[in-house]
């Protein structure tokens, strides 16, 4: 596929749209290089990581000078809702009416957090509560989605597009992970992940709410939700492996 020129909708003169276009076919080449590199082995992650932040931070600057503050704030933030969904939702080759229903149940959870948010302003409610009541939204939007799209569908798309399963798919041989394993070990790592970004979403929309957080604490609770998981997992894979998973950093909250 060429570059995705940026912005398709803004007003550009034909040389703003040529340079738009080269600029962003520049970044989709670098982008592929660090894959590569990540995938042969030549950088880490992390490096991978830090490069690619670092483009996206160049490429930026450079549509901002092109464009001036104004188109480029609109490129980045005013992107249609429909439109997006067809981006995240791709590979599932969403109808008209899919994306549609996508796009009323992204909308129907963010008014159910705003209208917690309010609760919360009004009521301070303790951080099991707030926990629970994100967690309530959250699985009840991911119970929509598996409706929109089919549960079996929709699960697969999520774990496939889940960095940490491509990584364990990847790295399965060098981490002498079997099948059975791979999906044993994603099991455990995915259900830490999701408990440590619930709590600490829990902790911002407290925050927001004009409470005070006790970060320490939430920290706190995160260790030890990852304490037990590691504990899980060397019962499942044993201690050598486990290791392996700390060194390349899959027990961290993303």
């Amino acid at each position: 596929a060429g570059a995705r020129v940026p912005g398709d909708e803004l007003p550009m003169s034909a040389e703003e749209a040529e340079q738009a276009y080269r600029l962003q076919k520049d970044f989709d080449e670098r982008s592929r290089e660090l894959q590569i590199m990540m995938e042969d082995g030549t950088a880490d992650k992390a490096d991978v990581g830090t490069l690619q932040a670092r483009a996206q931070q160049a490429l930026d600057r450079q549509l901002e000078k092109l464009l001036g503050p104004e188109r480029f704030a609109a490129l980045r933030g005013n992107i249609d809702p429909t439109t997006e969904a067809y981006r995240t939702y791709g590979d599932l080759n969403p109808t008209p009416d899919q994306a549609k229903a996508v796009v009323l149940t992204e909308q129907d959870y963010r008014a159910r957090e705003a209208t917690l948010a309010r609760q919360l302003n009004e009521d301070p409610a303790d951080a099991a509560k707030v926990t629970a009541a994100l967690t309530a939204l959250r699985d009840a939007r991911e119970e929509e989605l598996r409706q929109i799209f089919g549960a079996e569908a929709y699960d697969t798309m999520k774990r496939q597009s889940d960095p940490t399963y491509q990584a364990l798919q990847h790295y399965a041989g060098a981490w002498n992970l079997n099948d059975s394993e791979v999906q044993q070990v994603y099991d455990r790592v995915h259900a830490f992940q999701e408990q440590a970004d619930r709590l600490r979403s829990a902790g911002q929309l407290s925050e927001q709410a004009g409470q005070t957080v006790d970060w320490k604490a939430v920290n706190a609770l995160i260790d030890q939700a990852r304490q037990q998981t590691e504990i899980g997992l060397q019962n499942t894979i044993g201690p050598d492996r486990l290791s392996r998973l700390r060194q390349n950093g899959l027990l961290t909250n993303r």
